[in-house]
């Protein structure tokens, strides 16, 4: 199994880019030797201009923010979906109730809620959003909520102030963990979760890569008309005079950089440091896995 490896991406005397690499624990020390920052939520070092995190994972949060009011949007049609035939979706019923401690509900009705909550119960979203607008309220010097919170207004409160939140709150690795899982599990809760097809580790970071599919770019469409460009020619004389068709069919010509029959590219991509594969790369990384396993079984 590969190592993830940090490269550093800090220019130095803002000219010339420093040339480390290494794992995570000596990049450690170059962090402490250097001073050359590191992404609080990845780890990855900080290029010129980003603070404290880098702009990579603040984008993922606002788009965790933005699945969520998704989510949460379509949540009712499923629940009632569900009940039609017979489901009670609890967890789903969970995230998405009051969960708030100042919730009017929970003041007005204490016992109904004392020692019914279980450390495995879902967290209802409203209440780790509120609680995460509120730390950042108090970081920013912004007011207190004057209206009662809910899952949107948080949403939207948390998705304006992400990028500055980023720069700013040292706490904001914790609030992208936890909005990362909120919003992994309703979209498995609401069914829209994507998960992909997972192969082997990669090369570079040993994240998990994953099966995409992407239009094919110019270059790799070019390719493929200027295989078939013969073909095409033959085929029109033949078609016109009779002439029998001579050149062969490039049998390559639909897979070239993996593109299949629907004009798709069929990659593979790191989750982590979004490193695309060709076919051949992904290939290598294949043979990497099987030989390292043989040699851990025969020792």
């Amino acid at each position: 199994m590969t190592t993830r490896l940090f490269r550093c991406r800090v220019l130095v005397d803002g000219k010339v880019r420093c040339q480390f690499e290494g794992d995570n624990e000596s990049s450690g020390e170059h962090w402490r030797e250097t001073g050359h920052a590191r992404c609080t939520c990845c780890g990855a070092f900080l290029e010129l201009g980003e603070q404290l995190n880098c702009l990579r994972c603040i984008g993922w949060t606002r788009t965790n923010l933005i699945d969520i009011t998704d989510c949460v949007a379509v949540a009712p049609s499923v629940i009632e979906g569900a009940a039609y035939r017979g489901m009670l979706l609890i967890d789903l019923l969970a995230m998405t109730s009051d969960g708030s401690i100042e919730s009017a509900v929970q003041s007005a009705h204490p016992d109904l809620y004392r020692g019914v909550e279980m450390p495995w119960d879902p967290i209802p979203v409203i209440a780790a959003l509120y609680g995460i607008e509120r730390t950042w309220r108090e970081e920013f010097g912004h007011p207190a909520r004057m209206t009662d919170a809910t899952i949107t207004s948080c949403a939207n409160y948390l998705i304006e102030w992400t990028e500055r939140a980023g720069r700013t709150v040292l706490g904001f690795d914790d609030d992208h963990a936890t909005i990362r899982d909120l919003a992994n599990r309703l979209r498995h809760q609401v069914g829209v979760a994507d998960d992909p097809m997972r192969g082997v580790n990669c090369f570079d970071c040993d994240g998990s890569l994953v099966r995409i599919y992407r239009p094919p770019t110019v270059e790799t469409q070019r390719r493929v008309a200027e295989a078939l460009r013969p073909v095409i020619a033959q085929r029109h004389a033949e078609r016109t005079y009779g002439v029998v068709v001579s050149a062969p069919f490039p049998v390559d010509a639909e897979k070239v950089s993996g593109s299949d029959a629907d004009g798709l590219e069929d990659l593979w991509g790191c989750q982590r440091c979004q490193r695309v594969y060709e076919p051949s790369e992904y290939y290598l990384a294949v043979r990497a896995k099987l030989e390292a396993e043989a040699v851990e079984k025969a020792g």
